[in-house]
């Protein structure tokens, strides 16, 4: 990830959650006390906050992160088998593949209810509004 920006998943501050099928992703990757902290705060991670955590591997200078990315991608293509590693992937995520399944359609028509009412439409337009007027300012 590169220095100077954040990530995480900030539905929640417009009225929104993570879909359904992310939550497990998220508790892999985090932990269940900082999966459920980002999920339900909408908490934006600096880039040093999110390695911390391990929600990114590494953070570097933007100038550098593709090559940083392929450097990484050709040491692991280059290292290990990829059939195996498919199916060590499709394993690991076999769970969290079934939920989606089986919840796609709840999780489908819970977003399309909430996105579409309109206090969510309203708090989205107005973070929208802000997002621009904050562009402008970097512009001038």
């Amino acid at each position: 990830m590169a220095q100077g920006y954040s990530i995480g998943l900030n539905e929640v501050k417009f009225g929104l959650m993570p879909p359904i099928w992310f939550l497990p992703t998220a508790t892999n990757v985090l932990g269940h006390a900082s999966a459920e902290r980002l999920c339900t705060t909408g908490v934006l991670l600096e880039a040093s906050q999110a390695q911390s955590i391990g929600l990114v591997d590494e953070v570097v200078k933007e100038d550098e992160v593709l090559e940083v990315a392929e450097k990484e991608l050709l040491s692991v293509l280059g290292t290990t088998n990829a059939s195996a590693r498919g199916m060590s992937k499709q394993a690991f995520r076999l769970d969290a593949v079934d939920s989606l399944a089986k919840d796609a359609d709840v999780d489908a028509e819970m977003f399309c209810s909430l996105a579409l009412s309109d206090p969510i439409q309203a708090s989205l337009h107005q973070y929208m509004e802000a997002l621009k007027a904050k562009s402008k300012g970097k512009g001038a």
